[in-house]
C-alpha cells in the first residue's frame, strides 16, 4: 500500500461518518424546525442549505471532525472562503442568508471563533471581524513578503499552453484574500450572519435524540419508526444527489412520510419478508424431530401436514423475537397476547368436546381421538385472535400456538396432557 492509499484508508472512517453526519443532521434540522414549509438542499450552496416561504437561506457547513476549530483552521476559513464566493458571484443575497458552522468539538474560549458562539453569552460579531481581518491580513502579508523563486525554478515549473488552459494556470485566490477583498459593507455584514455552532450532537447522540422528536408518533413505536423514516430519508438524499441537488427536499414529504409509517405500526407490525417467505424446509427433519409442540402434530396428521406445522413455528418465533429486538412490542404484551391464544383453545376446546360428547373418563378408540385432535386443530386455526389489529396473517397466530404448545401450555391429542392443562 503506497502512502497516499494508506493516508486515504486511515480518512475513510472519518468520512464515512462525515456523510452519515450529513444525512442525520439534515433530518433532525427539519424536525427541529416547527416551521412546515421548509425545503433542503444538500451538497448545492453548502453541505446543507435551507430555504423558507420568504426566500431566506440558511447555510450549514458540517465538521463531523475531533480537531479544535483554532484561528488558522481550515475548517474555520475554508468555510469562510465558500461563503465568500457565493456572494462575490452572485449565488446568494447575503441580506436574506445566515451562514452557520456546526462542530462536534467544544471552541476554546482563546479562539476567534468563540465569539461567534451565540450559547456562552460572548456573541460578539465587532470583535470577530476584527479578529478574522487582522488574521486574513497577516496572512495576505506573510504571502507577500515570501521569498520568490528563482527564474530558474519558474522556468522549470513552467508548462506550455498546450498541457492546461490559461485559466486552469490562473493562481486561485486564497480564501484570507477573499475575505479581506469583500467590500467592508459586505464583510461586516457577513460576519453578522454567522454563528458557530460547538458541542453540537454527533451522529450516535442524535441517532438517540431523533425519536422523541417524532412527537406525532407512540411513544413505544417512535424507535421503529425513526429506523424506517432513516432508511427512507437516505435513499430520498441519494435520488437528491444524483440529481444534482437541483430540486429540493420540502418538510411536506417528510411530514407525510412520518405519518405514512406510524400508521404501519399504529395497530399493526411490520413483517420481515426473510420470515414471511423464509424456506425452512431444507433444516426441516420431521422423523428426528423431539420436540413437543411436532410430537403433538404427528398423533394428528401425516408428515406432509407436520412439515407446515413446523414452518409456521419458524417463522412466527423468528418474527416476534425481531418485534422484541427492535422494541415493537414488549414482554408483557406478548405473554397478554399468548394469554389470549390460550384462552381461545380452552373454549374450542370444550366446544369440540361438547360437541362429539368426548370424555376423558371413557375409554375412546385412538382413531376417535385423532379425529376429534383434528377437529380441534382445526377449530383453532379458524379463530382469528390477531396480535396486532393489522396483522392477518395466519401464521402469525398459529406459529404462536406451536409456541405454546412447545412449553404445554396447549395441545390438539385429546389424552391426559389436554386434560392436565385444560384443568
Amino acid at each position: 500500500m503506497t502512502k497516499q492509499n494508506k493516508n486515504i484508508s486511515a480518512a475513510s472512517p472519518e468520512s464515512a461518518l462525515g456523510f452519515s453526519f450529513q444525512d442525520v443532521y439534515s433530518l433532525y434540522l427539519l424536525l427541529k424546525d416547527e416551521r412546515s414549509d421548509l425545503e433542503l438542499w444538500i451538497e448545492s450552496l453548502d453541505d446543507i442549505h435551507i430555504k423558507d416561504k420568504n426566500g431566506n437561506l440558511t447555510l450549514y457547513q458540517l465538521k463531523h471532525k475531533s480537531n479544535n476549530l483554532n484561528d488558522k483552521s481550515s475548517d474555520l476559513w475554508n468555510t469562510i472562503g465558500n461563503w465568500c464566493r457565493l456572494i462575490k458571484d452572485g449565488n446568494i443575497s447575503i441580506e436574506t442568508t445566515s451562514f452557520k458552522l456546526v462542530v462536534i468539538t467544544e471552541v476554546l474560549n482563546t479562539q476567534v471563533a468563540y465569539s461567534l458562539c451565540k450559547k456562552y453569552g460572548s456573541y460578539n460579531t465587532i470583535i470577530a471581524h476584527d479578529e478574522l481581518l487582522k488574521i486574513a491580513n497577516k496572512d495576505i502579508e506573510n504571502k507577500r513578503n515570501k521569498p520568490k523563486k528563482s527564474e530558474k525554478q519558474e522556468k522549470n515549473i513552467q508548462h506550455p499552453d498546450l498541457f492546461g488552459l490559461p485559466e486552469e494556470q490562473e493562481i486561485k485566490e486564497t480564501d484570507y484574500e477573499l475575505f479581506a477583498k469583500l467590500h467592508y459593507n459586505t464583510r461586516e455584514l457577513l460576519v453578522k450572519s454567522i454563528e458557530v455552532i460547538d458541542n453540537a450532537p454527533n451522529v450516535t447522540t442524535l441517532d438517540a435524540r431523533i425519536p422523541s422528536m417524532l412527537y406525532t408518533v407512540y411513544p413505544d413505536n417512535q424507535k421503529a419508526v425513526y429506523s424506517d423514516l432513516m432508511g427512507w430519508w437516505q435513499m430520498k438524499i441519494r435520488e437528491h444527489l444524483s440529481n444534482k441537488s437541483v430540486s429540493p427536499l420540502p418538510k411536506t414529504i417528510l411530514t407525510l412520510k412520518i405519518a405514512e409509517i406510524n400508521e404501519k405500526y399504529d395497530n399493526g407490525l411490520p413483517l420481515d419478508n426473510d420470515f414471511k417467505h423464509a424456506e425452512y424446509e431444507k433444516s426441516i427433519d420431521i422423523q428426528n424431530d423431539n420436540r413437543r409442540f411436532v410430537i403433538y402434530a404427528k398423533k394428528i396428521m401425516d408428515d406432509d401436514d407436520v412439515k407446515y406445522v413446523v414452518l409456521d413455528y419458524y417463522r412466527a418465533y423468528n418474527q416476534r423475537i425481531s418485534w422484541l429486538n427492535r422494541n415493537l412490542l414488549s414482554t408483557d404484551y406478548l405473554k397478554d397476547y399468548e394469554q389470549e391464544l390460550q384462552d381461545g383453545w380452552n373454549r374450542t376446546v370444550r366446544r369440540v368436546k361438547r360437541k362429539s360428547k368426548f370424555s376423558f373418563n371413557t375409554k375412546t378408540e385412538k382413531q376417535t381421538k385423532k379425529d376429534i385432535g383434528i377437529d380441534i386443530y382445526d377449530a383453532t386455526e379458524e379463530l382469528d385472535i390477531r396480535i396486532k389489529e393489522k396483522v392477518t396473517e395466519k401464521y402469525i397466530m398459529m406459529g404462536s400456538y406451536h409456541i405454546l404448545a412447545d412449553e404445554d401450555r396447549v395441545c390438539w391429542y385429546p389424552d391426559d396432557k389436554m386434560k392436565k392443562i385444560l384443568n
